[in-house]
C-alpha cells in the first residue's frame, strides 16, 4: 500500500513538473517592427497613417498591446491577439494643426513625421478648364498666378483664353485676404452681396451665391482662398475646374 502511495505521488510530482516546464516554455513572445509613416510628409490638416508589424515570436498564443507616442506624448494604443508565429500590421493615424516635425514612436521604433503650412508663394498657379453655354458653347483655360504675397494678403494676375469675358487678356483681381474670399466686382457685379450659405467641407469652402435670380456655387481652398471649382447656372451655363498647378496640396 505503501508503495503504491509512494508511487502515485512520484508520478503526481513529475506530472506537475513537466507541466510547470511546459507552462514555462510555452508562453507568448512578440516582436515590433517596421515603422512607416505614409505620407511621411504632409501638409497642416492632412492626415498620415503610421503603420507596425507585430509577430509572436513566442510558443503560445498571446495578446499584445501596442502604444503610439507622439513628440513623448501617449496618444492611442491598439491590443492585438496572435497565434503562434502570427504577423498582423497595425496603422494608426495622425492628424496635426501646426506645422513642425514631430517624433512618432511605436515601442522602440521611432520614425519623424513633417507637417507644412499651405502657404503660396511667388510663381504658384492655378490653370483651370472651363466649359460652358454663354450664347453659343465655349470652351477655354483660365490661368491664375500669384504675383504678390504679404503676411496677410496675396496678388493673382488673371490670363484666359477661349471665354467669352468683355476682360482685358491679363488683369489682376482684388486681393485674396486670409481669412475672407472676396469676388472681383468687375467679374462679378451681380453677386458681390449675395452669399446665401457657406459651408465647410473636408478643407474646403462652399459657397453658395444668389443674385438677380441666378445661383453660383464657388468651392475655394480653405487655407488660402483659392478656387477650386465654380459651378454657374441660370441665364448663362459656366463650370471651371483646376486641370493643372504647381501647388502640391492642389493636385489630384
Amino acid at each position: 500500500m505503501r508503495k503504491e502511495i509512494l508511487a502515485t505521488a512520484v508520478i503526481v510530482c513529475i506530472v506537475a513538473i513537466a507541466t510547470g516546464w511546459y507552462m514555462n516554455r510555452s508562453k507568448a513572445e512578440f516582436e515590433v517592427s517596421s515603422l512607416e509613416i505614409s505620407p511621411s510628409e504632409v501638409f497642416i490638416g492632412e492626415t498620415a497613417t503610421i503603420s507596425v508589424d507585430v509577430r509572436n515570436v513566442g510558443t503560445a498564443e498571446g495578446t499584445y498591446i501596442a502604444t503610439l507616442t507622439v513628440n513623448g506624448v501617449q496618444v492611442e494604443t491598439k491590443k492585438v491577439s496572435l497565434s503562434e508565429g502570427e504577423v498582423k500590421t497595425l496603422t494608426f493615424t495622425v492628424l496635426k494643426d501646426t506645422c513642425g516635425n514631430y517624433t512618432i514612436k511605436v515601442e522602440e521604433l521611432e520614425a519623424i513625421l513633417i507637417v507644412k503650412e499651405k502657404k503660396l508663394f511667388v510663381g504658384a498657379y492655378v490653370e483651370y478648364k472651363v466649359k460652358g453655354i454663354y450664347g453659343a458653347i465655349f470652351s477655354g483655360i483660365i490661368k491664375s498666378e500669384v504675383v504678390e504675397v504679404t503676411e496677410e494678403t496675396c496678388t493673382l494676375r488673371i490670363k484666359y483664353e477661349g471665354v467669352p469675358l468683355d476682360l482685358p487678356i491679363e488683369f489682376e483681381i482684388l486681393k485674396l485676404g486670409t481669412h475672407t474670399y472676396r469676388f472681383d466686382e468687375s467679374i462679378l457685379p451681380s453677386f458681390s452681396t449675395g452669399i446665401s450659405s457657406v459651408k465647410e467641407e473636408s478643407g474646403k469652402i462652399h459657397y453658395s451665391y444668389t443674385g438677380g435670380g441666378q445661383i453660383l456655387n464657388v468651392y475655394v481652398d480653405k487655407a488660402t482662398n483659392l478656387i477650386l471649382e465654380l459651378h454657374k447656372t441660370s441665364d448663362c451655363i459656366i463650370n471651371l475646374e483646376i486641370s493643372n498647378t504647381n501647388i502640391e496640396w492642389l493636385k489630384g
